[in-house]
């Protein structure tokens, strides 16, 4: 609920003046403040009132913050087809998380209609800026075949290791269990061991799992009921 112009701090007095005379960042920003309850007391119909009028100002992030609003029906009436439509909006300038949201509901039919080509385009749109999430779901979709895609080992190698060297925690795992047992990427226990190590030290359950197991037997391969050629059994039971 702070920012710095002019190399000063400014706090939600500020930004309400200054969202008062139509600065769509200060709008954003007091938005913000109501939101989260940042320094005045939280309330979300206001905050939608501001992200509003920054998001008609064309602000990107305070359309992604409206989108949010009409999705979970905070501060405004829930309402999935004007979560599209922000989403579009801010989609449009550029803003990645909202084209990855908004690909993902066109998936689902969200908001509207489902619309499989437009999902995958935004998808390949973001992930060729990098957007790990965006490489990490297209890679499922082509190894499974579906969801406007067809089935394409190839590609689906090839978006699991961008997002994977993007950082994408279930990336890891999968390309890392994927290399261990020669499943899709070529065998590859000195490349797959990092990888899983990397995922399992941010927390993911599978990939801790299957590094017990393989430091408990010494061996490289995962346990007989771990690693499976189907993406959704490749995980394995992860015991209680």
């Amino acid at each position: 609920g702070q920012g710095k112009r002019g190399g000063g701090v400014l706090g939600p007095a500020q930004w309400e003046r200054d969202a008062h005379r139509g600065d769509i960042q200060a709008q954003f920003e007091l938005g913000l403040c109501f939101m989260g309850g940042l320094g005045c007391e939280q309330d979300p119909p206001r905050a939608h009132e501001w992200f509003h009028k920054a998001a008609e100002g064309g602000h990107v992030d305070a359309q992604a913050a409206l989108a949010s609003q009409y999705s979970t029906g905070s501060g405004v009436e829930e309402d999935q087809a004007a979560a599209n439509l922000w989403l579009q909006k801010a989609a449009d300038q550029g803003h990645l998380d909202a084209a990855y949201d908004l690909a993902l509901r066109l998936s689902d039919g969200v908001g509207g209609e489902a619309n499989l080509a437009k999902s995958v385009m935004l998808l390949r749109k973001v992930s060729s800026r990098g957007f790990a999430a965006a490489q990490y779901e297209l890679a499922q979709r082509y190894e499974e075949g579906g969801k406007g895609v067809p089935r394409d080992a190839r590609l689906a190698l090839k978006y699991y290791q961008q997002a994977a060297d993007g950082g994408d925690i279930d990336a890891l795992y999968e390309l890392g269990t994927m290399q261990l047992i020669g499943d899709l990427a070529p065998k590859d226990p000195a490349a797959a061991m990092p990888r899983l190590r990397a995922a399992a030290e941010r927390g993911h359950a599978h990939a801790q799992y299957v590094l017990a197991v393989l430091y408990d037997t010494g061996s490289e391969s995962p346990p007989a009921d771990g690693a499976q050629s189907d993406p959704e059994s490749r995980a394995g039971p992860v015991p209680d």
